[in-house]
C-alpha cells in the first residue's frame, strides 16, 4: 500500500504547539492550483504495483476552496481518499454530510487530551467539546473515524484517560504519534527515552478487541510486541503472521499488512507547493511535482531506496540491533536531532542485541 499525504494548504485557524506544517491563518504563496492538484490525483491513480490511498491534509484542508471538487475528482478517478481536517466551525454537520457523499474512506480527528484543559492547551483553540461531538456524529453517519493523538510532555500522563474516552466513544482506530521536533514542534517538549519505552510497552499491551492501536514515529512498538509474546508464549518468529497488524507507520518500509507479514506500507508527502518528501516529518527533498512526475520520483529516488531497505543502511546501534528489520528506528526523529536520517533513533533506550 502507498499512502500519499497531500498538504492541500498550510492555512489553519488553530495554533497547535506541535504543528508540523507551522500553519498560519494565511496559505503559503504559490500553492498548487486546482488544475495542478487534479494532475497530481491523476498521477496517483496511474501508479502501478501498489494500492494508493490519498490523504487530504494540511494545515486545515477545509480552508481549501476547491476541496470538495478535488474529492469528487479523486472518486471519479477511482483513487481512494481520506481526510484529516481541523476541528473548526467549517467542519459542521453540512460539511460532514458532503464529505460522506463524496465517498471518503475515513476521516482522522485529532484529540490530544481527555479534557478541555489539556486538549485546548495543546491546540491553542477551544475545540475539545466539538471534537468529541464530531467523533460521535461522524460515526453515527457511517463515516469511518480514526482518532490521532500526539504524545508530548503535556499529555503523556493523560494517555490512559484518552484511551478510556475513546473506548467509551467506540472509536475503532487510535493512531498515536510521537512528537518529532519539526515545524512548530521544535519548541514543544518531548518525552524522555524511558517514557517513550514505557508508553510503547503500554500500547503494545492494549488488546485489539479494545481498540486498534497504530503508532507513528514509534517503531519500537514492533520490538516490544515480539518481546512480550516471547516472554509469555515462548514465541516463535514464524508466528509473526498472526499478529493483529496494528503496527508503526513511521516511514517507508516499516509497516506490515494485516494478512501478509512484512508487506510494506510506503508513504509519500506532497507539500502545498508540490515538494515531495518521504513523509511530512522527514523533510528530505525528493523533488517537486511541478518538475517531475510523481511516479518517476517514487520509482527512482535514492532516498526512498535506502528507506525501503533501511536495515542495510541504518547506522549506530540501530544498524546492529537484532530487531532492526522489525523496527529500524524513527528516521524522522534521527533527522530532526542529528541531520542524518540514517543515524540511530535518539529516543530509543533499548540496549541492542547484536544481529547475526
Amino acid at each position: 500500500m502507498l499512502l500519499v499525504f497531500y498538504e492541500t494548504t498550510t492555512a489553519c485557524e488553530l495554533n497547535c504547539i506541535h504543528c508540523r506544517a507551522n500553519a498560519s491563518l494565511e496559505p503559503a504563496k504559490n500553492e498548487l492550483s486546482t488544475t495542478e492538484a487534479k494532475n497530481l490525483i491523476l498521477e496517483i491513480s496511474n501508479i502501478e504495483g501498489v494500492f494508493p490511498m490519498l490523504i487530504f491534509t494540511g494545515g486545515n484542508p477545509m480552508l481549501r476552496p476547491d476541496l470538495f471538487e478535488l474529492m469528487k475528482y479523486a472518486r471519479e478517478n477511482r483513487v481512494a481518499f481520506s481526510l484529516s481536517p481541523a476541528v473548526t466551525d467549517r467542519l459542521d454537520d453540512t460539511a460532514l454530510e458532503e464529505i460522506r457523499k463524496e465517498g471518503v474512506s475515513s476521516i482522522s480527528i485529532s484529540l490530544d487530551g481527555s479534557n478541555s484543559k489539556i486538549h485546548n492547551g495543546i491546540r491553542r483553540y477551544d475545540s475539545f467539546d466539538r471534537t468529541v461531538e464530531l467523533v460521535r456524529k461522524a460515526m453515527s453517519m457511517g463515516i469511518n473515524v480514526q482518532v490521532n493523538t500526539t504524545v508530548m510532555k503535556q499529555n503523556v500522563m493523560d494517555l490512559p484517560e484518552i484511551l478510556s474516552l475513546l473506548v467509551d466513544l467506540k472509536v475503532p482506530v487510535w493512531e498515536v504519534f510521537f512528537l518529532v521536533k519539526t515545524g512548530r514542534g521544535t519548541t514543544a517538549e518531548e518525552i524522555t527515552a524511558l517514557e517513550f519505552e514505557s508508553v510503547n510497552l503500554w500500547l503494545a499491551g492494549i488488546s485489539p478487541g479494545t481498540i486498534n492501536v497504530r503508532t507513528v514515529e514509534g517503531p519500537s512498538i514492533n520490538r516490544l510486541r515480539i518481546q512480550r509474546l516471547r516472554e509469555v508464549n515462548n514465541f516463535d518468529m514464524e508466528l509473526f503472521r498472526f499478529l493483529d497488524g496494528n503496527t508503526d507507520r513511521s516511514m517507508v518500509g516499516t509497516g506490515f499488512d494485516v494478512q501478509t507479514p512484512r508487506q510494506r506500507i510506503e508513504t509519500l508527502f506532497i507539500s502545498s507547493t508540490g515538494e515531495v518528501y518521504p513523509s511530512g516529518f522527514l523533510p528530505v527533498r525528493i523533488g517537486n511535482v511541478r518538475e517531475k512526475t510523481l511516479y518517476s520520483m517514487y520509482s527512482s529516488s535514492s532516498v526512498l531506496e535506502k528507506l525501503r531497505e533501511m536495515w542495510d543502511h541504518v547506522e549506530g546501534k540501530c544498524g546492529y540491533c537484532s530487531y532492526r528489520t522489525l523496527c529500524g528506528g524513527s528516521r524522522a526523529r534521527a533527522f530532526a536531532t542529528t541531520g542524518n536520517y540514517l543515524s540511530s533513533d535518539p529516543l530509543c533506550p533499548y540496549v541492542a542485541e547484536i544481529a547475526h
